[in-house]
Formats: C-alpha cells, sequence, structure tokens
C-alpha cells in the first residue's frame, strides 16, 4: 500500500518547521528576566547581564507577577528535584490578556533544554500556578516516569515546545480550565508509567470555582484549545505490565467527571484542530466519556500499533461513550495488521451503557485503510445500523486521500473538500491559511 512509505525523516522535519513558524503566543512582556547555565542564584539579579541559575530560583524569588517574561537561555540545564517535581511553578499571573500572564521563554530554535538526570518518578515541569505559559523549550525526560509537562492550573498555554521521552504523558493536563496546546512537537512518551499515559492528555476538566468570566478571551466559545501539534510514536512500553489501555496521541479524557468526586461534568467545548497523529500505540485522536469537543482537520495515520492492548474497538479517530462530538474535515488512515491489529479501522464510534453517543456527527471525513471502497469504520452502538449510512453519505468513505504523507498530492479529493470549521479558515500545519473551503486534514 502507499501509505507505508511513509517517511519518518521527512516527518522529523516537518516537526521542527511547524514549531518554528507556529506564531502563536499571547503575551506581551512588560518586565524581562533571565536565566542561564552561568547564572547564579542571589538576590538583585535576574537581568540579562546577571542571571539567575535556574528556573525554580526564578519562581520562588523572583517576585514575578502578570506581564513578567523570564528568558532562560540556550543550554541544557538539569533541573534536579525540587519537592519531588524538577521544576515546580506555583507563581502565576493575574488575568488571561497579553499582559497578565507569566511566559516562560526558551531562546529560539529550541536551543534552550531541560532533562532531569535525578528526577525518578517526577513531573519535569509542573504547572500548579495559574495564567502561565511555556513557550519554545526542548524537554527530554527521559529518565522520569512522569509527565514532561503536567499540572492542574488554569489559564495554561504550552506553545512551541518539542517534548520527547517522557515515562507519563508529554502534556498532562487536569482537573482546571482554559488550556491551549499550540505548535508542539510530542514525541516518544507513555512508555513506563503504569497509570497509562498518552502524547497529549486532558484529563477531567473542571469548570473554575468562584471564577466569573468576564474577559473577551474567557467568554470565547472554546476554553480548550489543542492545535497544530505534531504526535507521534507515543506508546506504552514493556516496562508496563498487564494490558495496555493509552499510548494515544491526544486523548480527551473523562470530561464527563465520571471517575472522581465531584462528579461534575465539564460545561464548556473544546476544540482539536489541524493536529498530525502518526505511529502511536493507541488511537491517533480519541475523544473517551467526554462532550461538547469539535475534532476538525486533523490527519491521523498508521496508529494503534501497540499489541499489548487487547482492545478491539481500534479507530484512528475514536468517539468512546463520549456524546455533543462534532468530527469535520478529519482524515484517518488504519493501517491494518495480523491478530488484534486486524481490527484497526479509520473511524471508531462505540458507547458503553449507560453512557450516551447522542449528538456525535463525522461529517466531510476521509476514511483509508488501503482498500478503495472499504469505509474502515466501525460503529459499536445501539443504532449502528443508521450511524452507518449517515457516515456513508456524509463522507468519504473508502476513498484513497492521495497523500505524499503527510500533505496530499495534486489532485488529491481532500483538496477544498471540506466545509467551514470553528477556525475559518484553519492554519494548515505547513503555517498558511487555508483556503475556503479548506482542505480536509491538517495541511
Amino acid at each position: 500500500m502507499v501509505m507505508k512509505l511513509f517517511p519518518i525523516v521527512f516527518i522529523a522535519t516537518m516537526a521542527v518547521a511547524s514549531s518554528a513558524n507556529a506564531d502563536m503566543a499571547t503575551y506581551t512582556c512588560v518586565r524581562n528576566f533571565y536565566v542561564a547555565v552561568n547564572g547564579i542564584n542571589a538576590s538583585g539579579r535576574g537581568t540579562q547581564a546577571f542571571p539567575w541559575a535556574t528556573m525554580q530560583y526564578a519562581n520562588d524569588h523572583g517576585g514575578l507577577t502578570g506581564g513578567d517574561c523570564v528568558h532562560v537561555k540556550a543550554g541544557i540545564y538539569d533541573v534536579g528535584k525540587v519537592n519531588h517535581h524538577s521544576v515546580l511553578l506555583t507563581k502565576g499571573g493575574n488575568k488571561n490578556t497579553s499582559t497578565g500572564l507569566i511566559a516562560w521563554i526558551g531562546d529560539p530554535n529550541l536551543a534552550t533544554h531541560l532533562m532531569s538526570s535525578s528526577c525518578s518518578s517526577q513531573d519535569i515541569i509542573e504547572i500548579e500556578a495559574n495564567y502561565t505559559v511555556i513557550d519554545g523549550f526542548d524537554i527530554n525526560a527521559s529518565g522520569t516516569v512522569g509527565d514532561a509537562i503536567g499540572g492542574s492550573g488554569h489559564h495554561v498555554e504550552i506553545i512551541n515546545n518539542a517534548i520527547h521521552d517522557a515515562g507519563g504523558a508529554g502534556i498532562g493536563l487536569t482537573f482546571a480550565d482554559y488550556y491551549s496546546i499550540l505548535g508542539n512537537v510530542v514525541y516518544g512518551n507513555a512508555s513506563t508509567n503504569p497509570n497509562h499515559e498518552s502524547g497529549i492528555s486532558i484529563y477531567e476538566p473542571h469548570a473554575i470555582s468562584g471564577f466569573t468570566p468576564s474577559l473577551s478571551d474567557d467568554t470565547a466559545q472554546f476554553h480548550i484549545m489543542i492545535k497544530n501539534n505534531i504526535v507521534h510514536d507515543n506508546m506504552e512500553g514493556p516496562a508496563i505490565e498487564g494490558d495496555h489501555t493509552d499510548g494515544d496521541g491526544i486523548i480527551l479524557d473523562d470530561w464527563l467527571d465520571t471517575q472522581n468526586p465531584p462528579y461534575s461534568p465539564y460545561p464548556y467545548h473544546g476544540l482539536v484542530q489541524s493536529n498530525l497523529c502518526y505511529n502511536n500505540g493507541g488511537a491517533g485522536i480519541v475523544a473517551y466519556s467526554s462532550q461538547n469537543i469539535k475534532i476538525a482537520n486533523n490527519t491521523a495515520y498508521n496508529n494503534w500499533q501497540d499489541t499489548q492492548n487487547p482492545g478491539t474497538w481500534r479507530g484512528e479517530l475514536t468517539n468512546s461513550s463520549s456524546h455533543d462530538i462534532k468530527w469535520i474535515n478529519n482524515i484517518g488512515i488504519a493501517i491494518v495488521g495480523s491478530g488484534v491489529l486486524s481490527n484497526n479501522t479509520a473511524v471508531l464510534e462505540g458507547v458503553e451503557p449507560p453512557a450516551s453517543d447522542a449528538n456525535v456527527t463525522w461529517t466531510h471525513n476521509i476514511t483509508f485503510d488501503g482498500t478503495v471502497g472499504d469505509a474502515s469504520a466501525n460503529f459499536g452502538t445501539p443504532t449502528a445500523s443508521s450511524e452507518f449510512a449517515n457516515f456513508l453519505r456524509n463522507n468519504m468513505a473508502g476513498v484513497d486521500p492521495m497523500l505524499a504523507p503527510p500533505q496530499p498530492n495534486p489532485g488529491s479529493p481532500a483538496t477544498g473538500a471540506g466545509q467551514a470549521t470553528p477556525v475559518t479558515p484553519p492554519v494548515s500545519l505547513n503555517g498558511s491559511p487555508m483556503a475556503t473551503p479548506p482542505d480536509i486534514g491538517a495541511y
């Protein structure tokens, strides 16, 4: 099959390009502070001429507030362990405006490298502060079974980073609201954490207690946005005993809040748009026990590679026990193998009672598994026959998208075949706005 020619070296090149051209910064620096490998942690420092030595000192003693930017200069930072985390961010900004955020900024071209040789079980960056931005770092979390970036602060932006080799999630945010994950390359994560992690995970988001949205950015439709990321080769490894369950590229996990008190479903909306997910152990993109999400203009290819996951619901684009989910303009390409991999499909919609899949729609998606005419769709729902009939009417099922992965070849049926999306036109992963109507897929 032509898809097996997927050029991984080319994808790696595109990953760097995507991070470099994803102009997504929303902050303005009112005050600037500096950290450098040759800095010294002492009061009265933090200037460009006399920088601090660590991010932790800047957080703990820098007197940071909204509008402050901490520039972490090029070099390798072995961030160690502080309060059971490598970098524990507790000082945040004060409002969701360009001058209300605290931004931590790496040097251009991902020249600022964070790693930890002594943090075997915790996150590299733990964000417990609100109104916080992480922009432009290379985070090599090798050696930890924690997440590369984790935390439960609200109003968190993670943009333009390379995030890799964590035993846990690449990005794992929980229990809060207002997340923007934009323009990152996330790979090689989830290999050793027994809690079953993925590349990008938003788990049980909650409305902020006592917070009344009033600013325009707070009252916008989408509180959670995952856009223009490249997410690949995240997979549970042999160190995780027993059956595997995750290793997904992107997972929207239990937004219905069924697993932990206060059992309060997340009331707002999320957007997953223009992401490329490939070679992951689980799904490319999965909405699990969630609601109120639009998933548009993504490309998912050759996922579900983990044979230690015995599940038979194996969709590149997976809607599992979730309702009010809109799937628009996505490409799902399944590679079907032997054994459990024989269940790989481009699309899966399944529901486990008493959950519901009401108001799940699939429109203008392309599904392909190498056989023209095979819809490559699995509907495990009480209304499977009508769901499948609707799917055949509203999508290009079993149509070769003619990719020179990951982008469409000239004449591809994906070109100009999409419909208007929540962000119109979406921004392609090559950095340019798509035409109207947009293409199908991430490019």
